[in-house]
């Protein structure tokens, strides 16, 4: 399994994790922080970008992503990516499921399992 930019473990289990990124429009792009919590590969968390604060929910795999963008006061968008041998995550957005409106593309800067006791 191929590291994260900082050489921690791509998602496997359950844990914590920061996803580190940039989304793409029209040549110009945007950089994006998302902390998450990842349960049976389920995810769930908050962030903020040039366009606000936003909450994220989906899934998120060692390869693959897809989840819900929902910015607090602006719209929502979906996102859907694959991982590649470098462990970054690339794939499309758009204001639709499904829909490939533009593409972004994301890494994992750290993942900490968390392990049911």
């Amino acid at each position: 399994m191929a590291p994260g930019a900082s050489g921690a473990p791509l998602p496997r289990g359950n844990g914590t994790a920061t996803l580190s990124g940039a989304w793409y429009q029209f040549g110009s792009s945007g950089r994006f922080d998302i902390e998450v919590t990842i349960r049976d590969e389920k995810m769930e968390g908050s962030g903020q970008d040039e366009v606000g604060e936003f909450t994220v929910n989906g899934t998120l795999t060692a390869t693959e992503v897809s989840f819900v963008k929902t910015y607090k006061e602006a719209h929502t968008l979906y996102y859907a990516g694959q991982a590649g041998d470098d462990g970054e995550y690339k794939g499309h957005y758009g204001f639709q499921a499904g829909e490939k409106y533009d593409r972004f593309d994301m890494m994992v800067e750290n993942f900490t399992p968390v392990h049911r006791g």
